[in-house]
């Protein structure tokens, strides 16, 4: 027998030359296939945790607090203000919240996945233009939620791509008319909203992954403050309350976007980066 040396282990084979192919043959095959069988079994151990936070996952609850905040200041602001002199806002708006959820991630991203995530900011800026930009403002509550199933449009199968579309309307037409009911029912208001700082705070004890990136931390955790502060400094304007639509919508964010970041099932045979 002789030694040979396949992928740093040592193995037997046969001195004949013509039976040293199929073991080897073999051997390749089994590797491979235990290889494959590991790192499956080791990504479907990963915690949600590092799904949340992990490299090159988008900052979801920075982007949250951004479309509360433009929320805050533009539904609230057309009161007072004609629509068109806030449009430039809203795009910045939709801009930052692209940004936050595609930049880190941006090499993975295709042409396509961008242009189904602006191609609705395009019809909200018509809507804007013609004066109806209350329906606009309310598209950003479901924004990050939508770039999360835009960036993972790839993964998902035909079947799939219509469930979640559908899926996901309903949700934001359910967000939508709970934001506004509590808007004018701000019940436990107050305490709801002090627990939105407290989302990146629980995020940067439980994963170390998520402690690994300060940068990351500390802006969604001022971003999170941020809503605190202007939530508490806009006036009362008629029946609504500035703390109601602040505490329903960063909550109502995060479950639309916690739910659009729910992998779907796969079957075993797909490569691994399609969960990407």
């Amino acid at each position: 027998m002789q030694k040979r040396t396949f992928d740093g282990l040592e193995v037997c084979a046969s001195a004949m030359p013509g039976a040293q192919r199929a073991p080897r043959a073999a051997l390749a095959t089994g590797l491979h296939r235990l290889c494959n069988t590991a790192e499956v079994k080791t990504r479907g151990q990963r915690s949600w945790l590092d799904d949340v936070s992990g490299p090159g996952k988008p900052w979801t609850v920075a982007a949250v607090a951004v479309s509360i905040i433009g929320i805050l200041l533009l539904l609230l602001g057309l009161g007072t203000r004609p629509d068109t002199e806030l449009l430039p806002g809203y795009v910045l708006v939709y801009a930052v919240i692209g940004l936050l959820m595609f930049g880190p991630g941006i090499r993975e991203a295709s042409w396509s996945q961008l242009l189904a995530f602006v191609l609705p900011g395009f019809a909200m800026v018509a809507l804007w233009a013609l004066g109806t930009g209350y329906w606009g403002g309310l598209w950003l509550l479901g924004l990050p939620a939508w770039a999360i199933i835009c960036r993972r449009w790839r993964s998902y199968d035909r079947g799939q791509q219509s469930g979640r579309l559908a899926v996901f309307l309903l949700l934001l037409a359910a967000s939508s008319l709970v934001f506004v009911a509590y808007g004018f029912l701000p019940i436990f208001g107050s305490v709801l909203l002090a627990v939105v700082p407290a989302v990146p705070l629980a995020l940067f004890i439980a994963s170390p992954v998520y402690r690994r990136r300060p940068l990351r931390a500390a802006t969604e955790f001022l971003l999170s403050c941020a809503v605190v502060v202007v939530a508490l400094t806009l006036p009362e304007s008629g029946w609504t309350s500035p703390v109601g639509f602040a505490s329903a919508g960063v909550l109502l964010g995060q479950l639309m976007a916690g739910w659009a970041g729910r992998s779907p099932s796969h079957s075993t045979n797909q490569p691994l980066s399609a969960h990407r």
